[in-house]
């Protein structure tokens, strides 16, 4: 499985932002990172709903709830490893979604699927996952 931010052009406007610093941190914070501290991270940004999304968030949500080193993140976010992972998600949702589209998208195996919980666990236990919602 993998995450990829809507990264449409990184060098302007992220997909529903106004530039692409926290998909540039998303990508940082996911980097490496096994799937259930990228989970953790994005739960993190997440919770509560109510709360603005700001740097002093996602710095909390690296170091002290996911679990994601503050140095390697820091050095990515502001080095040209975080301009490498931009391109390549650019141009993987770029490749998967050339048109524009409504966000949230999904895709299992390679095809879109509905956003719903219940539409992607259907299409990733028919790709043949080993997952106990299976």
């Amino acid at each position: 499985m993998s995450l990829v931010p809507a990264v449409r052009d990184p060098e302007g406007k992220c997909v529903d932002e106004q530039d692409c610093a926290f998909e540039r941190a998303t990508l940082c914070a996911f980097d490496g990172q096994p799937v259930a501290t990228q989970a953790a991270f994005l739960d993190c940004l997440d919770t509560p709903w109510s709360d603005l999304l700001t740097n002093k968030k996602v710095n909390k949500c690296v170091g002290s709830t996911a679990g994601v080193d503050k140095s390697a993140f820091d050095a990515c976010v502001k080095g040209s490893r975080g301009d490498a992972l931009l391109d390549q998600a650019s141009a993987t949702w770029t490749k998967a979604f050339p048109q524009p589209v409504n966000l949230p998208q999904a895709q299992v195996d390679g095809n879109t699927v509905d956003a719903s919980y219940d539409a992607i666990k259907k299409a990733a236990c028919k790709a043949g996952s080993s997952s106990s919602a299976c």
